[in-house]
């Protein structure tokens, strides 16, 4: 090996290329920070609700996602505007429908908070790479750790979320910190790191509540060391008889509780009904009280049925009742619980507005979201298997992710402490996530970390080999994969510096003179920004989904963007007339021709448009396709 490739890679620290590799994650997520305020999804709401905490209103009031975001904006916000001195803008309730336009009053008022949430957004980003260098440090050597972090570092779906207000990012920052702490509790067997996991845990279900299945991870690190010591010694924690009785009395209530539901059934059932909002489908409450009893019937009945299983032999099932009853298993779990309710505190304060929320939550989930669920036919759009053979392949470019599959199954059959905590968290957060009826992308974000990790420690294994050979091929390779993230990942973000929705503006000021009318729909954040004081907007709503009627709104103009069309078209099964709709528009026949089209190009283009289209028009530079009405003010 080339003595430079040995000391940049195994130098104890390397610290020149762990500086250089977190200035270009650092460059790659500042790439056009500065976007329009109303490009991009979900952003305006959690700015206002950080900035009403900061007026005084501490309740969320939407319980979608938990408050800790929000509380940790509100604080952040507070800060900048006690030492710069600027005044909080007095009316943020009208952001909080997600319409806010770039043109707006508020928008000049909001751009600082929204620039300072972003930058909020790009420290967990930031944070999360060197926790990700910290864990391959500890876990495999300090080369697999420099080469996971630049996987990281470069990873196209990470960059792009790093880029906007929203849950994730900072979510998959505490799952991931939870994960280096229960690395720590591998090495050690120490409470406090499992104190410090659950903790960790704790906010990052109070930032997303599926990440909490970072609670897995401490967890499973404990019946590692478990069962480590059971190999080696024969001997299994004693477990104490006050534990044991208290968790004989919680499960007897578990039962009583199954019990009381089963015999109060439509009483539960209409207070249930009462919290949920009235535009979801009841069906889903009446289901969960359905099958709670039994679940909880089971449920009570686990533990003594282990109790009594472990009388009478030993082994396996004496191992999982010393790992239910352990008291770092209950350090855990007190902390996960007191963490998340420290964080989230309406969830006690008004449990009924929490449910209401969280259960609205999961029926969106499993009824869909037009367009980027599950609805079409074919292999890729099944559950379970979409992000397998489609979602990841685009979050992290080709080469990684066959390389992240080849390094969990290595450890999945290793069966090591550290690769079995994160091949089993995982499995078990992509069943959850993967099984939802809708796909977007971010929720894949708590894996790439751990993916990243996986695959380093799969290239880099032949690094320490004698071989010559081995070593070049190791080295060969992490750059081959390494090159394709890079260019696959530069490309896709360069298209923040110069988005297609930016490029209408002056085109259409220049083509059509002041008061015309241009047709706006639902998807104000997909679509330009336009001025009011240049254009007359038409509000077509019912354009969103039917062309035909956003032709018969006789808008001088018609700007279609790829969220609107590139729904139809994926799904042509379900949505066939809308698919028609747009055939007809386009070929004229609606009354209004073609006079532009803003697209933008990126490394292997086709290949990812094959896997899914809907990746077009995900978020950033859009395709937008303008139309004038052949009768236009122009002509």
């Amino acid at each position: 090996m080339h003595p430079v490739i040995r000391d940049l890679l195994f130098r104890r620290p390397a610290r020149y290329l762990i500086v250089v590799i977190l200035a270009g994650g650092l460059w790659l997520r500042l790439i056009g920070i500065d976007f329009p305020i109303s490009y991009g999804p979900d952003q305006e709401p959690t700015i206002a609700r950080a900035l009403l905490h900061l007026q005084g209103d501490l309740h969320p009031h939407f319980f979608s996602y938990p408050s800790f975001y929000s509380y940790f904006l509100a604080l952040v916000f507070g800060i900048f505007s006690f030492i710069s001195g600027s005044a909080l803008p007095v009316d943020v309730h009208a952001v909080l429908d997600n319409t806010l336009s770039l043109y707006d009053p508020v928008s000049p008022l909001l751009q600082p908070y929204y620039l300072l949430g972003r930058g909020v957004t790009i420290a967990f980003s930031i944070g999360t790479i060197i926790l990700v260098y910290l864990i391959g440090k500890r876990a495999y050597g300090n080369s697999t750790g420099i080469v996971a972090m630049l996987f990281l570092a470069m990873m196209p779906l990470h960059i792009r979320d790093s880029h906007y207000v929203a849950v994730d990012i900072p979510a998959t920052f505490w799952v991931v910190l939870a994960a280096y702490f229960a690395v720590r509790a591998t090495e050690t067997s120490l409470a406090k790191w499992y104190l410090l996991s659950g903790v960790a845990c704790g906010l990052a279900a109070g930032t997303k509540y599926p990440a909490g299945l970072a609670v897995s991870m401490p967890l499973l690190a404990l019946a590692y060391s478990l069962f480590c010591d059971y190999r080696k010694t024969g001997r299994i924690p004693a477990i104490s008889q006050s534990i044991a009785r208290v968790a004989l009395i919680l499960s007897g209530l578990t039962v009583l509780a199954g019990l009381t539901i089963w015999f109060f059934r439509p009483g539960i059932t209409a207070y249930m009904l009462s919290l949920i909002r009235s535009d979801t489908s009841p069906d889903g409450v009446i289901q969960i009280i359905k099958w709670s009893p039994a679940m909880l019937l089971i449920g009570g009945s686990f533990l003594p049925l282990v109790w009594w299983v472990q009388q009478k032999r030993s082994g396996v099932t004496t191992l999982l009742m010393a790992l239910l009853l352990h008291p770092y298993t209950i350090l855990t779990a007190c902390a996960t619980l007191l963490a998340f309710l420290v964080v989230v505190p309406y969830a006690i304060l008004d449990p009924r507005a929490f449910l209401g929320g969280v259960y609205a939550e999961m029926m969106h989930s499993a009824q869909g979201h037009y367009g980027i669920d599950m609805a079409p036919t074919g292999l890729v759009y099944n559950r379970g298997i979409y992000f397998l053979l489609a979602g990841l392949p685009f979050s992290m470019g080709l080469p990684l992710y066959l390389v992240a599959l080849g390094g969990l199954g290595a450890a999945l059959f290793k069966r090591a402490g550290g690769d079995l905590v994160q091949g089993v968290f995982i499995l078990s957060y992509y069943f959850v996530a993967g099984l939802n009826q809708i796909v977007f992308l971010r929720y894949m974000l708590p894996l790439l970390p751990f993916l990243s990790l996986l695959a380093a420690r799969l290239l880099c294994i032949p690094l320490h080999s004698p071989s010559g050979y081995k070593r070049t091929f190791a080295v060969v390779s992490i750059l081959v994969v390494s090159a394709y993230t890079a260019l696959f990942a530069g490309t896709t973000t360069l298209r923040y510096a110069s988005d297609t929705r930016d490029e209408v503006m002056p085109l259409l000021s220049s083509t059509f003179p002041k008061g015309t009318t241009v047709a706006t729909t639902d998807f104000v954040n997909y679509s330009p920004s336009l001025d009011p004081n240049q254009f007359q907007m038409v509000k077509c709503p019912q354009g969103t989904f039917d062309i035909y009627a956003l032709a018969d709104c006789q808008a001088d103009v018609v700007i279609l963007t790829g969220m609107l069309f590139l729904r139809p078209y994926r799904d042509t099964q379900t949505f066939p007339s809308q698919q028609d709709g747009y055939e007809m528009f386009r070929s004229g026949k609606a009354g209004y021709r073609l006079i532009a089209v803003f697209e933008r190009d990126y490394f292997n283009k086709e290949f990812y448009i094959s896997l899914d289209p809907m990746y077009e028009g995900y978020y950033v530079s859009p395709i937008i396709e303008v139309y004038e009405r052949v009768d236009s003010p122009r002509e």
